[in-house]
């Protein structure tokens, strides 16, 4: 989730009085300008500000476009963003969607944060659509990425579904982060890989832990290659390797023998 930070003071003033009654778009033009412009910390205001902005939106779709320009234009604006996107996500409007792609291929952390919590909780089912999203988060996959960012995007390729093909791509985008300075990243990139890997020279990477000397990332590849149901020689070969080597630890070498139970 996005961390609370400071927001609009003017948000709580104008939107939460006589304000929140206006309809007309000139007025809601205004009154979101006021709630991104200026420091605001009252997070019981803010809930409640953006429960009546989502309501609003959900009858209207020129409501939704201006919260949608106002959510695109202050992506500092946390607070903000942190009450009104989970029912803002849920809004079916393919605007919601197409600007949750947009933020995903903006160059800055936040906009790519709001793009993914906006697109965890939906279900892109539209093909092209989907090949979106899968470019954007190809251009995620990246040592050089926000640390959060990457974390997230975890999470969200855990609540979608892609075609087979998609997943032998994603499994090759993945590739980098094996090699991240980040254990925790370099960990889930092992078990995304195995995931959506579509044969042996895509979970070379994860053996290659194996040899290395840092026992938790070794836990975490033979943990892994455990739910991987590619099978290939190099991988049988390693984990015969590993297994029989006595520097291993018995848990380790004990899970590579049952892997190699399949074989």
């Amino acid at each position: 989730m996005i961390k609370t930070i400071i927001i609009a003071t003017s948000l709580i003033v104008l939107l939460f009085s006589s304000s929140l009654r206006a309809t007309n778009s000139g007025d809601l033009t205004l009154l979101l300008e006021k709630a991104t412009s200026v420091n605001y910390q009252d997070i019981q205001h803010a809930r409640k500000i953006a429960t009546k902005l989502n309501q609003q939106a959900c009858h209207s779709e020129q409501v939704l476009t201006l919260v949608l320009n106002a959510l695109q234009q202050s992506p500092n604006n946390t607070l903000f963003a942190k009450y009104l996107l989970p029912d803002l996500a849920l809004n079916p409007s393919k605007k919601v969607t197409n600007t949750a792609l947009m933020l995903l291929t903006s160059k800055q952390p936040n906009d790519q944060l709001i793009g993914l919590e906006m697109i965890s909780s939906r279900k892109i089912n539209n093909s092209d659509e989907k090949e979106a999203l899968l470019i954007a988060l190809f251009n995620l996959f990246d040592v050089m990425s926000n640390e959060q960012v990457i974390d997230n995007v975890f999470g969200l390729l855990q609540s979608q579904s892609f075609s087979k093909d998609s997943y032998f791509r994603l499994a090759q985008a993945l590739q980098p982060l094996c090699k991240h300075p980040n254990e925790s990243i370099r960990s889930n990139s092992y078990f995304a890989i195995a995931r959506f890997a579509q044969d042996e020279h895509q979970l070379l990477c994860i053996v290659d832990t194996l040899k290395t000397q840092n026992n938790v990332l070794k836990t975490s590849a033979i943990m892994a290659l455990s739910q991987s149901n590619v099978k290939g020689s190099t991988i049988k070969d390693a984990l015969k390797a590993f297994a029989n080597d006595q520097s291993q630890s018995q848990e380790n070498r004990a899970s590579a023998r049952q892997i190699l139970t399949s074989y």
